[in-house]
């Protein structure tokens, strides 16, 4: 696991944590949109309209979505003038929250 290094150069002790947001979906749908449309008219007496369209897309609905905030139990003290090597997990977006 990589790891950070935290140096406490304050007079004081500090706390730090390390947190991770997962969001989870119980449900999935996915989908297809596919449209056309055309238009012919003759808007004058000299004057031709002719138009053609068309699209298709993807459609992705979630539902029953949960977001779970994991983190590590407690605060780590850092007293002052020291260091401390906090770990997270490589394939999880990482949050350091520290408090003065």
């Amino acid at each position: 696991m990589p790891f950070i290094t935290i140096t406490n150069n304050w007079c004081h002790h500090i706390r730090a944590m390390i947190t991770s947001d997962q969001v989870f979906y119980e449900q999935n749908k996915v989908g297809s949109l596919d449209a056309a449309g055309a238009s012919v008219g003759l808007p004058g007496p000299v004057g031709l309209n002719i138009a053609a369209g068309g699209m298709t897309g993807n459609v992705e609905e979630r539902s029953k979505i949960h977001t779970v905030k994991l983190q590590d139990p407690g605060w780590t003290q850092i007293d002052a003038g020291r260091k401390v090597r906090m770990s997270y997990f490589k394939g999880q977006k990482s949050y350091v929250t520290i408090e003065l």
